[in-house]
């Protein structure tokens, strides 16, 4: 076990590298650890051979690591080929996903052809060949293959079938492709980790369709599920996603009601799943082998033909549902159970975990960067620590509903931690919504489904326990959402007895996830997970009361982060093609819009903004200002709406009548319009709007939404911060053309280059005048806009230029010198703050 401990903390050594170390400093550490392992043969003391041996066994693990890694990097996208077109030809992989504007689909590149010639294409060909590439396909571009005149009137899935777009059909497209590089920020997930690890060399989006050629391939798992889709079912996305992992037809409310319950996790093809398939197969391999039995004696014994026949059954649902990650940590792990009981061997439940954590990360070094690795094993040794010399009393159905709730208490203790470290939000319901969802699961759904399955698979035409898993989905369904209205019915009687009883108004009562309101950092972390183990120790041990004084200590989280009152923070998030800006000072905060929309599903409200605000401990804004109704800066609101309470919502007067309806009943006091000359204070903070004024002439170029953004200056003190939205030259003219404004201008400390630092803004004149000392574009990486242009960056020749898309997410941190001035203290940007040994060196 020793070895075993030591091999994980290499692996754990080499996952942290900011930089992949050269081939031949792997080799030699391999050989050192070889040469480490036969000396320690002739040591004497136990103590030193073991030592030395757990040494050797870390470098090794250290060092095969990195190479297996560099291996993986070495097939990667080159650089020279970022933002080249390319006539490829493709083949889909799996069937195409859908959004408001775009099918996303995975394919294999099968040929390569320029349109220009061939010349070149040789040395290409061995980059590409045969790679996975995460491509969108436009309806745009469709429409103009199809080149039919009704193509505007047709749906998603019209096209689609009218395409012809189907797994294993072969495309042959001009293609603009690009490293995988996704948004990054502090203490998110990181993308071009998943990248890596599906396998994936580049994303892009096909600009030009020739020829859509081949034949559909529908392999078992996609048969199965048009079946399903053909059958009429009250929530065959949610069958689908129970049964095959397919979760391309879940909506946002089926999403939202998981993620509020505490249930999504059911939806992963993992450890319950697994185990019911194995437990099926045993049981009808185990029969057939009786039976075999009695007309041959040659036939192997009934446990051994059970346990085979278990292991395939397991191994031939995952293959159905696709190998994800928990799949493979379940599969391996009954495998090493089963194999141990068929020759009679006991194996401990750490080293089991231990030699499957191993085993996956040799094939695939980045399981652990993604959240659904990290809470699949931290849910197993969460178990395997709270069952360890834990004895199951005697008894009947009282006993198993002490020990389901025992479990689910324990998962919720170890996962939260996990989810907090993540910055994802916990389901406040989880606890009560699990008790009954995983025995109703494992069951009656379950059974019903995987019997589904096997009927389908030998031909036979029942449809019947389709049917009662969709009637008993439904019964689960009605019991999840009852939770959800008892929890808002509980909320609203707490806050109105608060408000008639003790003239407490409380401004929300919609409390959708649970987060604990301080700062992600180290300390709360391990206090956390601190009291956990405490708490959770075997009986025997008399230390599990010490569990209350790391409680005590998160119970006054001033003592753990400190925030100094006078220093005041900027963050510019990494959002993307859009915006959205931070600013704490104390332990509250402003926020400015709130980021893109990137499709119907999906936005940097619900996706960036929000985990980013939990992270650092935000339940509640102060203000919330969307500079203008463009998309890339207001697209995420609702979602921001949904889970933080807003003092003052902030924005220009005609998209805030038109976002009335929809900010109704949410959890917003107030909402105000900007206009030119009004200020206020906060914490201490000047805040003045500059634009838009308050009549504005009727011309096409005064009436664009650009031109209508707020216009936020903040001053501090020296300090003045300017935050101009999207404004155009015409705006930013009108504003110099105010003299009381233009001096305030003058000589700032930083300025956000307005529109993502086009050069339909920041004119000459504006410039001059304001002078920044540091100037920040928020925009994507090599985006189709060219943001931001080198021809407005000349125009600051003398300030510190940053861009999100460059550098991630930058943030400011302004503090009081010994002098009593304040300075910029901290700057940060969190591409160079985390570095990893995979991502791309700009």
């Amino acid at each position: 076990m020793r070895q075993l401990m030591a091999l994980l903390g290499g692996i754990c050594i080499a996952t942290y590298m900011p930089s992949m170390p050269s081939v031949g400093m792997l080799g030699l550490l391999l050989l050192l650890s070889v040469l480490l392992l036969f000396g320690s043969a002739k040591m004497k003391p136990s103590v030193c051979r073991t030592s030395v041996r757990c040494l050797a066994a870390g470098l090794a693990a250290f060092s095969l690591f990195l190479l297996r890694a560099d291996l993986s990097l070495q097939a990667q996208w080159p650089s020279e080929l970022d933002g080249r077109t390319l006539r490829l030809h493709i083949q889909i992989e799996r069937e195409p996903m859908a959004s408001d504007k775009a099918w996303r689909f995975d394919a294999r590149i099968t040929s390569l052809a320029f349109a220009g010639g061939q010349q070149g294409a040789d040395t290409v060909w061995k980059h590409v060949n045969g790679k996975r590439i995460r491509l969108r396909l436009y309806r745009s571009t469709a429409q103009r293959y199809l080149l039919s005149p009704d193509a505007n009137a047709k749906t998603f899935k019209q096209l689609q079938s009218e395409l012809g777009l189907h797994a294993g059909r072969t495309l042959t497209a001009d293609i603009k492709l690009k490293a995988p590089r996704g948004l990054h920020n502090f203490g998110a997930q990181d993308f071009q980790a998943r990248m890596l690890s599906q396998s994936i060399i580049a994303t892009g989006y096909v600009k030009t369709l020739h020829s859509v050629n081949g034949s559909a391939r529908y392999g078992l798992r996609e048969q199965l599920s048009l079946d399903v889709d053909n059958i009429k079912l009250k929530h065959g996305p949610l069958l689908k996603g129970l049964l095959l992992g397919d979760r391309r037809d879940l909506n946002a409310e089926h999403w939202s009601l998981l993620q509020q319950t505490g249930t999504g996790h059911l939806l992963a093809i993992s450890g319950l799943h697994i185990g019911l398939s194995a437990a099926l197969g045993m049981l009808i391999s185990g029969l057939a082998g009786r039976g075999a039995q009695l007309f041959s004696e040659a036939v192997p014994s009934a446990q051994t033909v059970a346990l085979w026949g278990g292991g395939l059954t397991a191994v031939a649902y995952a293959w159905l549902a696709d190998f994800s990650l928990p799949t493979q940590r379940a599969l391996l792990m009954l495998w090493l159970f089963l194999l141990a009981a068929m020759m009679a061997r006991p194996l401990v439940p750490w080293r089991v975990l231990s030699i499957v954590l191993l085993l996956l990360l040799f094939f695939d070094p980045w399981a652990l960067e993604q959240a659904g690795g990290c809470l699949s094993f931290a849910a197993v040794a969460a178990l395997i620590y709270g069952y360890r010399c834990y004895r199951k009393p005697p008894g009947g159905m009282a006993t198993y509903g002490w020990q389901l709730f025992r479990s689910q208490w324990l998962l919720a203790s170890f996962l939260g931690i996990v989810l907090y470290s993540l910055q994802l939000p916990s389901g406040s319901l989880s606890l009560p919504a699990n008790l009954l969802a995983i025995p109703w699961l494992s069951f009656v759904i379950m059974p019903l489904l995987l019997l589904f399955c096997l009927s389908w698979l030998l031909g036979l035409d029942w449809h019947w326990p389709l049917h009662w898993a969709d009637g008993a989905m439904d019964i689960l369904w009605r019991y999840l959402q009852s939770l959800l209205a008892m929890r808002d019915r509980l909320l609203v009687d707490v806050s109105d007895y608060l408000d008639a009883y003790f003239g407490i108004a409380s401004n929300s009562t919609q409390v959708a996830l649970w987060w604990p309101a301080i700062p992600v950092s180290v300390g709360p972390i391990l206090l956390m997970l601190l009291a956990a183990l405490l708490f959770w120790l075997p009986k025997g041990f008399h230390g599990r009361l010490l569990c209350m004084l790391p409680l005590l200590c998160l119970c006054f989280p001033s003592s753990l982060v400190q925030p100094k009152a006078e220093a005041l923070q900027l963050t510019i998030v990494d959002v993307g093609q859009g915006l959205a800006v931070l600013i704490e000072k104390g332990s509250r905060a402003v926020l400015y819009d709130v980021g893109p929309r990137y499709s119907a599903e999906h936005n940097a409200g619900a996706r960036v903004v929000a985990p980013f605000l939990r992270g650092r401990g935000i339940r509640e804004l102060d203000h919330l200002i969307v500079s203008h109704g463009d998309s890339d800066h207001s697209g995420g609101l609702n979602s921001v709406l949904e889970q933080f309470t807003v003092g003052t919502l902030w924005s220009e007067s005609q998209y805030l009548q038109t976002i009335q309806d929809q900010v109704e009943g949410l959890s917003v006091s107030e909402s105000q319009v900007c206009v030119k000359g009004k200020a206020w204070q906060w914490q201490g903070i000047q805040f003045e709007w500059l634009w838009p004024a308050p009549i504005i002439e009727q011309h096409s170029t005064a009436t664009k939404n650009n031109n209508r953004s707020c216009v936020l200056l903040i001053q501090y003190e020296q300090l003045r911060l300017l935050l101009p939205g999207d404004i155009e030259r015409w705006a930013e003219q009108q504003i110099l053309n105010d003299v009381s404004m233009t001096s305030k201008l003058c000589a700032l400390d930083v300025l956000l280059l307005a529109h993502h630092g086009s050069h339909s803004s920041s004119h000459k004149a504006w410039a001059d005048c304001t002078r920044p000392a540091m100037v920040i574009s928020s925009t994507a990486w090599q985006n189709a806009y060219g943001h931001p242009s080198p021809k407005v960056l000349r125009r600051y020749p003398f300030s510190v230029q940053l861009d999100t898309g460059r550098d991630g997410a930058i943030q400011l941190r302004y503090e009081r010198n010994k002098l009593g001035q304040m300075v910029l203290k901290r700057l940060l940007k969190s591409r160079q703050q985390q570095p990893r040994y995979w991502h791309h060196k700009d």
